[in-house]
């Protein structure tokens, strides 16, 4: 039986651990009998998933409800298992047979479970050709109603059994599909969402059809023996002519029972549906055709080729059978060599679907873990589609006239060094805004937010101010600053919100939109821990949050335009690592002061019902400390895992610096990565994880860490310290035993998303072992690993001599091409 794999996620797409799962027959409450773990040993219905939400079963092929059940969430999907290696055998068996065999084994093997979850079974030939619902079309999502499924029948004139399943997601109906289609209907059809889901004024649009058109088949029971069942074709009039009778005991597959002779001349042999739609077929010249892939003989002498339904190649066997390419991957399938077979399928979640040996897994190897490479490597990458893929349905949305973006920090925060500004001139099409004539107030220091200049939004620009803040520098006086001075020039903020505005209107296909602005401002003050930043201190520098809001809100207010907060950014923790502040304590503060700025800026303020987005960076590189284990960057990641809608969106350790601060292309560099993060929450409203460790094992000597990987595969590669790409030995991983670092011999990739350590000595019994990454001992705060986002940034690395950049920043790998936007691996202290 076909092993599935799902992920429980809370509507924050935060995994369920250990919640409880039922699979009920499809549109039922009726528990699935004859459930199997991955290794073929009988479970119960209900069952658990593991720490990481995922449950893992097998089960007669059918369609069904999946149920995940905790006090964080209760909710269902549809899923359907198909038996693929038993019924890719069946169909070879059939295949080498000859259509004769093709139809015996037909008659011998009919699937009566696969042929009902295909709605192909009727009470009568009447049924089968009455109409049922067809299509059904959103044409008003209503409000008001609960996230979730929902089935809804259908009623109309006449007729009955018709279903819907209706999903509602932001409180509106989101999406809805024909569950079942019912029989004998006449029209006008409706279906009652509003009580079902709560959707006030949410309506549907529904269309008829015949349940089995002309040149389909079904079947009824047989009125001519027990257990039997006549299979009928419908011909055209419409009428139904009886083509044979076939036995349902027994019966494991619906592609044997589904193999047609077909007209065409060139087929040899085609698997199709039951409304005769050609999925799979084989041409008498040996090539094999499908919706997603082909595979070919090639005449210039390439031997097999592997092509997908466009043409494009993906990889070529020669006729001494060398592949061109070693592997190809898809979301699909993978097809790939390994240490223990020459050539394998895998499904998405790295299960063998068959080896030229047969349709099994292959032996295992006792130099490695119980759970081998290949499968875990599969679970890195199921585990960063699913991110991916969820839906965030639980922060403001980007809908506002004024959508304010609040920075709130210290000195990377606010651009401490960063000079010269770099994004001196505002993008008239983006139309972003600035509260004043700089995004941070006229005073460095104050405990309130008092515009430069002017109270009123201007467009969006990267200025330099004076030492105190009060004043905007002219090119000539920025040129002359010393190295070292402390002026705050180009911050994470401009590049942030510019970037992802541009990738807003891309996503909307706009060129400019006048109705929805971006506004940010920035809050923050150099040099302060949290405690110093949080509400209630003395001075209470917090009170810049609260005046900056206010100030925006009223300009809103005074237009009688919408005004939310859709995220705040957070960047700090320099101090708390320089004060040694504990983990704990720093996110207890953390999560108080984000709590504050929810209820006094966006519940208070803005008014609004829904949080923001909260997006941080993890605090590191020089800063970092390790006599507390990286306490507050782990806080910090800890806390993007640990709480809803936190975000953490880049570590700040592979940017260029002048020794602690960045420098302008660092800021502007940062603030790219920010803003692809702010693009895929607030807008394509996509779950997000940085580069970080899901988990690890130790066999002896070797430690082999799983990750995430956002866009795999991962790469070694040199973050800049200072101006200086860099690599280290061990690529930025230390191993503590006992406490003391233990000697590495190697580091390396495994697959797409694992990295393994090899020590050099053996681990004493009983003896306690960590891995960091990035720490400060013989790395500064820095590692090479990284993952392979291809985004390309909207601004390009700048050098210009005599503007006051630093003559080291003249760096040719990157100057005048766009920022490179990988995500960079977190920092972070694992025990085994």
């Amino acid at each position: 039986m076909e092993v599935k794999n799902y992920f429980a996620f809370t509507a924050e797409n935060k995994p369920i651990r250990f919640c409880t799962a039922y699979l009920y027959e499809a549109g039922t409450s009726n528990l699935v009998t004859g459930l199997t773990d991955k290794n073929g040993n009988p479970i119960d219905n209900p069952f658990q998933a593991d720490k990481d939400g995922l449950v893992q079963f097998a089960g007669p092929n059918g369609v069904y409800d999946l149920r995940f059940k905790s006090s964080l969430r209760d909710y269902r999907i549809r899923v359907s298992i198909v038996d693929t290696p038993a019924l890719l055998a069946a169909a070879a068996t059939a295949a080498e047979a000859g259509s004769q065999a093709v139809e015996s084994a037909a008659s011998a093997k009919r699937s009566e479970e696969i042929a009902l979850d295909a709605n192909q079974i009727y009470d009568s030939t009447a049924d089968a050709l009455s109409n049922g619902v067809k299509t059904v079309v959103i044409t008003a999502p209503g409000s008001g109603g609960t996230d979730g499924q929902y089935i809804v029948p259908v009623t109309g004139t006449t007729g009955s059994g018709g279903q819907l399943l209706v999903v509602v997601s932001g409180n509106a109906l989101a999406e809805a599909y024909v569950l079942t289609r019912g029989t004998n209907y006449t029209g006008p059809l409706s279906a009652d969402i509003d009580t079902a889901a709560g959707t006030a004024g949410a309506e549907v649009s529904l269309t008829l059809a015949a349940n089995r058109g002309v040149g389909q088949r079904f079947y009824i029971p047989s009125a001519s023996a027990t257990g039997f069942y006549d299979r009928y074709k419908v011909n055209a009039g419409p009428v139904a002519v009886l083509e044979k009778t076939l036995p349902a005991q027994d019966l494991i597959d619906d592609i044997v029972a589904t193999i047609n002779d077909r007209d065409d001349v060139d087929s040899l042999l085609s698997i199709s549906d039951f409304a005769g739609l050609v999925g799979f077929l084989v041409r008498q010249n040996g090539s094999i055709l499908s919706p997603s892939y082909n595979i070919e003989s090639d005449d210039g002498g390439a031997g097999v080729v592997f092509a997908d339904k466009f043409g494009f190649v993906g990889f070529e066997f020669s006729p001494t059978f060398g592949a061109v390419a070693p592997k190809f991957s898809g979301l699909d399938f993978d097809i790939e060599s390994s240490r223990h077979v020459d050539f394998a399928v895998l499904d998405g979640f790295g299960f063998v679907l068959f080896t030229p040996s047969g349709f099994s897994a292959p032996p295992s190897d006792p130099s490695q873990p119980a759970e081998n490479y290949e499968a875990r490597n599969a679970r890195n990458l199921a585990l960063s589609a699913a991110v991916a893929r969820s839906y965030n349905a639980s922060t403001a949305s980007l809908s506002a006239k004024y959508n304010h973006f609040v920075y709130y920090g210290q000195s990377l925060c606010t651009g401490f060094e960063g000079w010269p500004a770099l994004s001196k001139t505002a993008y008239s099409d983006l139309g972003n805004l600035m509260l004043g004539n700089s995004t941070r107030p006229d005073d460095k220091f104050s405990a309130d937010f008092t515009p430069v200049g002017v109270s009123t939004l201007q467009p969006l620009k990267a200025v330099v101010q004076s030492n105190d803040g009060s004043t905007i520098l002219s090119d000539a006086a920025v040129a002359a600053l010393t190295p070292g001075a402390g002026n705050e020039g180009e911050s994470p903020d401009v590049g942030a919100i510019n970037f992802s505005r541009r990738q807003f209107l891309d996503y909307h296909s706009l060129s400019q939109d006048g109705e929805r602005r971006f506004v940010v401002t920035n809050c923050g003050v150099a040099g302060r821990t949290i405690a110093e930043l949080s509400k209630g201190a003395d001075p209470e520098i917090y009170n810049r949050t609260v005046d900056a809001c206010t100030a925006v809100k009223s300009i809103a207010d005074s237009e009688s335009a919408a005004y939310q907060i859709p995220a705040i950014i957070w960047m700090q923790g320099e101090y708390d690592y320089i004060f040694d502040t504990p983990q704990a304590t720093y996110k207890s503060d953390l999560v108080a002061l984000r709590n504050d700025m929810i209820d006094d800026l966006c519940s208070g303020i803005a008014g609004q019902s829904r949080p923001p987005a909260f997006i941080t960076y993890q605090t590191g590189a020089g800063y970092t400390k390790d006599d507390q284990n990286l306490a507050i960057g782990m806080a910090q990641l800890e806390l993007s895992e640990e709480q809803d809608n936190w975000y953490l969106a880049t570590p700040v350790y592979p940017y260029t610096d002048k020794g602690g601060h960045l420098d302008p292309n660092g800021y502007r560099w940062v603030a790219m990565q920010l803003g692809k993060v702010i693009h895929r929450v607030c807008t394509l409203r996509q779950g997000w994880r940085p580069l970080s460790p899901n988990g690890l094992t130790r066999d002896g000597r070797v430690i082999v860490i799983d990750f995430h990987v956002p866009e795999p595969p991962l790469v070694f590669d040199a973050p800049y310290v200072v101006l200086s790409a860099t690599n280290y030995a061990t690529k930025g991983f230390r191993v503590l035993v006992n406490n003391v670092s233990a000697s590495i011999l190697s580091v390396s990739l495994l697959h797409d998303t694992m990295v393994q350590i090899e020590l050099v000595n053996d681990v004493p019994e009983g003896a306690t072992v960590a891995v960091q990454y990035a720490p400060q001992a013989g790395h500064g705060g820095n590692g090479n690993l990284r993952d392979s986002d291809p985004t390309i940034a909207s601004e390009n690395y700048e050098y210009s001599a005599g503007n006051g950049q630093y003559a080291g920043a003249n760096i040719p790998a990157l100057v005048d091409k766009p920022y490179p936007l990988h995500n960079w691996c977190v920092a972070f202290h694992l025990a085994i």
